[in-house]
């Protein structure tokens, strides 16, 4: 064989010339993209129902903090303060006047009127006016009480604004007799019984009013001292007054408390049983010789 009949081998394409580095004039075309299917179209939100709340308008608005329990309005924290206030202020005065009078009891005296103040100022920012007014009207009845039965006479009693203890005694048998009506009339009963609980509860502390304004000795009230005198003692206003309506109250007081009251309602019983027991206790000191001797 000639080299004129020589041809030579057969070149083939090179596979991927761009790793050779071979100059292309020009790059390949890119291959189509193939259509893709269409993508869904968005569903429209739904309008919210009426009453419900979307997420972004949630998250957008505030929690709503639920509404603060309602307390006690503002003229009843004024008058349970200035309640306390003159309360304490009687305290003061019992204790000074004690010992001005050389009390046998001033020392007690002195140390429970300071011992409650303190107390107060210690414990002021967890007890309210309430609180405070109910724990010297408590002590103030307890100092009271416990001077005239200390003594055994109710002229031997503590002394408070420089008046006499006879005075102070008929001035406290007073109001406790009218709130042993109010308490009265509070149960559930018929209008007329009510009206007939508080005639009797103005009948017994008006008893009480007349050692004030006239010369009536207060243990001679028993004796048929007080209005209409020519009845029988046990219609007196100060027999029904200390004996039967103040009983009264305190009995309905326990049966209530007992079968109803409950909770946080437990302080305001327990003040009100505790009040009415220390007042019927100062009365009865005054009537305790004079009960055996009455017909």
């Amino acid at each position: 064989m000639s080299d004129a009949d020589y041809e030579g081998p057969e070149l083939q394409p090179l596979p991927h010339p761009e790793l050779f580095n071979l100059e292309i004039e020009e790059a390949p075309e890119a291959e189509a993209p193939k259509p893709s299917r269409p993508a869904p179209a968005a569903e429209a939100p739904r309008p919210p129902a009426s009453g419900a709340e979307t997420p972004q308008s949630s998250a957008a608005k505030p929690a709503a903090s639920k509404p603060d329990a309602p307390g006690q309005p503002l003229w009843q924290r004024l008058v349970y303060a200035f309640g306390a206030v003159v309360l304490y202020a009687l305290l003061i005065n019992v204790a000074v006047e004690a010992v001005l009078q050389a009390s046998p009891i001033r020392w007690g005296v002195v140390g429970v009127v300071a011992g409650l103040l303190v107390l107060n100022v210690l414990l002021w920012r967890r007890t309210g006016w309430p609180m405070k007014a109910g724990l010297a009207a408590l002590t103030l009845l307890g100092l009271l009480a416990f001077s005239v039965w200390f003594a055994g006479d109710v002229n031997q009693g503590l002394m408070v604004v420089q008046q006499s203890p006879m005075v102070v005694v008929a001035a406290v048998t007073a109001l406790m007799v009218a709130l042993a009506g109010l308490s009265l009339m509070q149960i559930k009963m018929p209008w007329w019984d009510r009206l007939l609980i508080g005639v009797v509860a103005a009948y017994g502390a008006a008893a009480f009013v007349l050692p004030l304004v006239t010369d009536i000795a207060f243990p001679s009230l028993m004796e048929g001292g007080g209005f209409w005198e020519g009845v029988p003692f046990w219609l007196q206003g100060g027999f029904v007054g200390v004996l039967v309506l103040m009983p009264a109250a305190l009995l309905a007081l326990l049966i209530t408390g007992i079968v109803r009251v409950r909770g946080k309602q437990l302080w305001g019983w327990g003040f009100k049983i505790l009040a009415f027991g220390l007042g019927l206790l100062l009365a009865l000191e005054a009537f305790w010789g004079i009960l055996p001797a009455c017909p």
